[in-house]
């Protein structure tokens, strides 16, 4: 596998009360693995991490157990945290 990360980039309808706005997102491709060695649910591992380290929080919404974390803080912990541990580089590809 290269040592790269896919992450594809693309634009999206986002409802604003001036109508619908196209705005470009990005995401981690995630239809193949995003490298060899990660346990099946890696995305909680990672979150129980990052709220270890005393970010974000834990509640209930109804009677069901949450978390409420920042988008941007976890997306850059969560990058950080796979870099660390696999070393590598993070490199964009296109998609639509």
């Amino acid at each position: 596998m290269p040592n790269i990360w896919r992450v594809r980039r693309y634009e999206v309808p986002f409802a604003a009360n001036t109508g619908v706005q196209w705005r470009m997102v990005e995401e981690f491709e995630t239809s193949l693995p995003v490298v060899a060695g990660l346990d099946d649910d890696y995305f909680a591992t990672i979150v129980e991490a990052f709220l270890a380290g005393g970010a974000g929080s834990r509640g209930t919404i109804g009677d069901a157990a949450s978390v409420l974390v920042d988008a941007n803080a976890i997306t850059a912990f969560a990058v950080k945290w796979l870099e660390t541990r696999f070393n590598y580089a993070h490199q964009a590809i296109s998609g639509r």
